[in-house]
């Protein structure tokens, strides 16, 4: 895995675009990491596109260096669902490795990240972490209480 800190730079490329559904729907069959559109989400965007109230705002849609989009899917999905075009911001040959750093303050249940990352049965996976985790800290918890202090030192 190319190493995130250093990045080549000079091959990223960016550009200001007017999007059409056609674009949208070539762009989507590219998704690198499909999943679920927030659809109030996508309903507003596409309520600001046909209105006219759609920002040029700098929130990117990002490809990564083969060409698959990164991120940009309900904005994309809003354009199809408007029927109309909207200006936008595109950034093209970010490495693949990045797509984990995007929306990364997002909330994103263990399930869908383990998805992300093709884990099979991702929801079921992490069900399953999450079960063995809480009981073996509530196990640790519950030793560490009946345990003299050096006992518990051992533990650690």
């Amino acid at each position: 895995m190319t190493p995130l800190s250093s990045p080549d730079i000079t091959s990223i490329r960016w550009r200001i675009a007017d999007v059409q559904p056609a674009d949208a729907q070539r762009w989507l069959g590219t998704l690198r990491h499909p999943r679920p559109v927030r659809p109030s989400l996508m309903r507003a965007y596409a309520r600001d596109m046909i209105t006219g109230h759609w920002q040029l705002n700098g929130m990117p849609l990002i490809f990564d260096r083969d060409g698959r989009l990164l991120d940009g899917q309900t904005r994309l999905e809003a354009c199809i669902a408007a029927v109309t075009g909207f200006r936008t911001l595109i950034v093209e040959n970010i490495e693949p490795e990045a797509f984990v750093t995007i929306d990364n303050t997002r909330h994103r249940a263990l399930g869908a990240i383990l998805g992300l990352r093709r884990e099979t049965g991702g929801a079921i996976l992490a069900s399953t972490l999450i079960f063995v985790w809480q009981y073996y800290w509530v196990q640790s918890f519950e030793r560490i209480r009946v345990c003299a202090p050096e006992r518990v030192r051992r533990l650690g």
